[in-house]
This record gives structure tokens, C-alpha cells and sequence, in this order.
């Protein structure tokens, strides 16, 4: 957990990160308005350094905000790559059992039948308590599948076991890989470099749209970033929100497994 969690004690997702930056950047907007009417004369309230450094901070923000995106998106991509590994792995495993001593074989297939469900309630789970304890029972599972392993090729050393404990090793690094990339790609101090970033742009927004009597832009500005950056944080944010990645090979695996829905 990072120092953000920490502080707030949840990870912000979804509606969550709209409502609340969209409130703050509003908040901001409205104060960039109120600004210019103090400290400016309406002769000067429209200078060029003012649009300058706006054009600048705009600049700068949309470059934070398209680096963080580009990362939200290699995150996905390697949690979807992950999710088609271990379907392969479990297919592969479930294939060569057939290599394994008759009396160890069927016994590997339903061991397999069950992890290839249990990885898919891992995949499809909303919560971080469900999601571990579903981690636990997996493990479990690899557990058993080794042992069946390694007692069929003790019981039959040759060529072909072997090749049948190697791949039933293999569920255990296409887990370790899942594991790597279930993580937030974009760092903590990121996120707070894009947010002040955003905070100074809705004021100089702001500042200029009340001097020249846009109030939309007082709304629309903000509202555009809340979307962005809210998009961005549920791509990055694995297991919550409305865009996640679906074990959509390890459901093709389970039904040609014929592996009973939960």
C-alpha cells in the first residue's frame, strides 16, 4: 500500500476520483475567477504573460497527464498478457497430465478443472479480501498439482513425466507473473505532480475566463480533467472500477475443460 492509501485508507477509483477532483478543480476554477476581480484592473485583466504562462501550465499538464495514461494502458495491456499466460499454462499442464501414471491422471485433471476456477473468481473479484483469500485457495491447489506430479514421476521416472512436472511448474511462474503486474503502474508523487499541475491550471483558467466573462470554462475545464484523470486511475488501479481485465482465455479454458460455473 502506498503512501496515498495510507493516508486515506482507500484506494480511490471510479466515481470516487470524478466527484472529488472534479470538486477541487472546480474549486479552484471558481477562485482563479474571484482572483482576477481583486488584484487586476479590467484594463490589464487579459495581459499576454497571463496566457503565457496558462499556455505553458496547459503544456506541461497535458504531457503529465498523456505519460500517465501511456503507463494506466501498459499496466492493462501486461495484466491481459498475464491473464493469457496462465490460461496456456493451464491448458498445457492439463494436456500433458495425460503423460503421468493412469492412477495419478485423473486425479492432476481435476486439480487442474478447480484452479482454472478458482483463477477465474480471482479474475472476476471486486474486493481486496475476497481477491486474497481466492490467492490462498489457489495456492493451495499448485500445491496439490506438484505433489500429484511429483509422486507420478517417482513412481514412473522417464523423459515424459518429467516433461509433465515441468509444466505443471510452470503454473506457479504464470502466477508469479500475474502477481508482478497486479500492482498501480503510476507512482504516488506522479499522481500529485498531475494534480497540482491540474489545481494551477484551473485557476490561471480561471483567472483568464473571468476576465473575459467565459464562465462555461469555469465548469467545462474542470469537468474535462475529472474525466481524464478519473479514466486514467481506473485503468491503473487492477481489480476495481468499471474497466478491468476480464479472464475472458481462462473462461475458454474452463469451458473446454468443462469445469462447472460458481
Amino acid at each position: 500500500m502506498d503512501l496515498f492509501s495510507e493516508v486515506f485508507f482507500f484506494v480511490p477509483y471510479s466515481w470516487k476520483v470524478l466527484f472529488g477532483t472534479f470538486v477541487a478543480l472546480l474549486v479552484s476554477s471558481l477562485g482563479g475567477a474571484k482572483l482576477v476581480k481583486q488584484i487586476r484592473s479590467a484594463e490589464t485583466q487579459t495581459s499576454d504573460d497571463v496566457r503565457m504562462v496558462l499556455g505553458a501550465t496547459l503544456t506541461l499538464l497535458g504531457l503529465a497527464v498523456g505519460f500517465s495514461f501511456s503507463m494506466a494502458i501498459s499496466g492493462y495491456n501486461a495484466r491481459q498478457a498475464s491473464e493469457s499466460a496462465e490460461a496456456a499454462a493451464i491448458g498445457s499442464a492439463y494436456a500433458k497430465a495425460d503423460l503421468l501414471p493412469a492412477q495419478t491422471t485423473e486425479k492432476m485433471k481435476l486439480v487442474l478443472a478447480e484452479y482454472v476456477a478458482q483463477r477465474i473468481q480471482f479474475y472476476t473479484a471486486r474486493s481486496e479480501e475476497t481477491r486474497q483469500a481466492e490467492e490462498r485457495q489457489a495456492a493451495s491447489l499448485r500445491r496439490d498439482a506438484w505433489q500429484i506430479a511429483v509422486q507420478g514421476s517417482l513412481s514412473q521416472p522417464n523423459s515424459l513425466t518429467a516433461l509433465a512436472v515441468a509444466t505443471v511448474g510452470d503454473l506457479q511462474k504464470s502466477y508469479e507473473t500475474t502477481s508482478s503486474t497486479w500492482r498501480k503502474q503510476i507512482p504516488s508523487a506522479a499522481w500529485g505532480l498531475i494534480v497540482i499541475l491540474a489545481v494551477f491550471c484551473n485557476v490561471l483558467v480561471g483567472y483568464s475566463a473571468g476576465a473575459r466573462g467565459h464562465r462555461g470554462l469555469l465548469i467545462v475545464f474542470p469537468l474535462v480533467i475529472a474525466i481524464s484523470l478519473a479514466l486514467i486511475n481506473d485503468i491503473d488501479v487492477p481489480g476495481h472500477g468499471l474497466i478491468h481485465v476480464s479472464p475472458v482465455n481462462l473462461e475458454r479454458m474452463a469451458s473446454e475443460l468443462a469445469v462447472p460455473s460458481k
